[in-house]
């Protein structure tokens, strides 16, 4: 009995096209920045919850393709984390190689914010890494600002995004 490829070729095709597509559909959820001015306003946090924000750690594994796979950290939930496993070890063979593979596994902090883009005014999930989330924080701990999350009182952020080579700048 010989395996038909053309079937076989069909579920590949079926299987690749729904994971694209799941993926896309996942990535429809996140706000993208576009280069220039992004007017947003960040939603308050549920009742439950009180935070505005969720915090995890992401460690971002480059793929032979030259994309980057992120992987979220596991020690944000206790757990241990085969990926600062690796992280750390590649620090210890000494090898100028893996140090610079280390550097680029190390997990950083990443953090999510339920936003209205204010374009489209669809609501979005917005992530931002440290600098960004620090200048929130600085807004909100502003007194002519106060809470920007409040639904009657609160007030729009302009993100200012200019890329600098291939990484994004966040300075304005």
């Amino acid at each position: 009995m010989a395996i038909n490829l053309d079937e076989l070729r069909r579920k590949h095709d079926e299987l690749s096209g729904a994971k694209t597509k799941s993926n896309q559909s996942f990535l429809d959820n996140f706000l993208r920045l576009e280069e220039g001015t992004n007017l947003v306003r960040i939603l308050p946090g549920s009742d439950e919850e009180k935070q505005f924000y969720a915090e995890t750690k992401i460690h971002r594994v480059p793929q032979p393709d030259g994309n980057v796979k992120n992987f979220h950290c596991r020690k944000v939930h206790g757990e241990a984390c085969p990926m600062c496993e690796l992280y750390y070890g590649l620090w210890k063979t000494g090898s100028k190689e893996d140090e610079d593979m280390g550097r680029q596994v190390k997990p950083r902090s990443r953090y999510y914010m339920n936003v209205v883009d204010r374009e489209s005014g669809e609501v979005k999930i917005l992530s931002v890494g440290v600098i960004l989330f620090k200048k929130v924080i600085a807004t909100m701990l502003d007194e002519d600002f106060g809470d920007i999350t409040d639904q009657n009182t609160g007030h729009d952020l302009k993100i200012v995004k200019i890329m600098d080579g291939q990484w994004p700048k966040y300075d304005q």
